[in-house]
């Protein structure tokens, strides 16, 4: 009785589409796959704000059920609508991994970069543009969860190793 309430309230006011969305995320939340797939695949018929949003839970679905070229083909829509939301670009490199644990070959033969490799590659830089100096170290990157800091060259005691200047500090302040 409460949801009929909500559904009327929701197509009185013109928001079917969220209502659908809405339905959608409440199935994958239920693992109810399918039919998420289903609701989300109706909701791509209508126009809106919701297309973008019914493709990651219809992204998220497929990899549930194993359709991971389906989960891909969602998630390359979704960054060709975003391409510098580095969400859907992690979203996009975790999916081609998975495809590579399990022997799946995606459509193209184009190679997504780790995102947060580049984000990192981007930050040091950054750093260096402002006057960093990074003396006999260099910053590594091992994968998402790992990065590190190696001696490049025999360091000795007391010797200054980095130099970020002020403008180069994040800090709370």
């Amino acid at each position: 009785e409460y949801m009929g309430i909500i559904q009327r309230v929701y197509i009185k006011q013109g928001m079917e589409s969220e209502l659908r969305l809405l339905k959608a995320k409440a199935l994958f939340d239920a693992a109810k796959y399918q039919e998420a797939i289903q609701q989300c695949t109706e909701i791509m018929g209508t126009e809106g704000k919701n297309d973008k949003d019914a493709l990651i839970i219809r992204s998220s679905a497929y990899r549930c059920v194993k359709k991971l070229k389906q989960a891909l083909e969602d998630m390359n829509t979704c960054v060709a609508i975003e391409p510098k939301n580095t969400n859907f670009r992690y979203l996009q490199w975790q999916i081609m991994k998975e495809m590579a644990d399990n022997d799946i070959h995606p459509k193209s033969d184009e190679k997504i970069e780790e995102p947060e490799k580049q984000l990192y590659a981007d930050y040091r830089k950054w750093l260096e543009s402002l006057g960093s100096e990074f003396k006999k170290i260099e910053l590594k990157y091992f994968h998402a969860d790992y990065r590190g800091v190696i001696a490049a060259e025999d360091i000795s005691k007391g010797e200054v190793l980095v130099y970020i200047p002020k403008a180069g500090m994040i800090t709370l302040k």
